[in-house]
């Protein structure tokens, strides 16, 4: 990571230092209980999944970070950096909802940010 920060232009200090924030966000997620959930192997679990949204709708393409089922319910999952979940829920709700229309309601959905920093699951309340 460093190496490719410093491909990118980025000073070899602050590619230093980006590359030890990146390992501990990892390593946080990993050792986090939420964290092994969500990379734990689910039903129809999907990571960085392109979906195109219809023609009739705006042609557009949307990444979804994590999807999965359990327990008979689709999860939607986008990851953040940030270390104040309850404004990342706020900012991020509208781009969960659009990738939660992407599958319909054939089956319930919930939407959740995942924050590295924190290595915590923060479930967006369900529509």
């Amino acid at each position: 990571m460093q190496r490719w920060l410093t491909q990118q232009g980025h000073s070899s200090v602050l590619a230093q230092a980006a590359a030890a924030e990146v390992l501990r966000q990892l390593l946080t997620t990993i050792h986090s209980q939420d964290g092994q959930w969500v990379l734990s192997p689910h039903p129809h679990a999907r990571s960085e999944w392109a979906q195109a949204t219809p023609a009739e709708q705006g042609s557009a393409v949307h990444i979804i970070d994590r999807t999965f089922v359990s327990d008979g319910t689709r999860w939607i999952i986008d990851y953040k950096t940030t270390t104040d979940g309850h404004t990342a829920q706020q900012q991020w709700a509208e781009q969960l909802e659009r990738y939660a229309s992407l599958f319909g309601t054939n089956a319930p959905i919930k939407m959740a940010i995942f924050s590295t920093c924190s290595g915590s699951l923060m479930e967006k309340p369900t529509f």
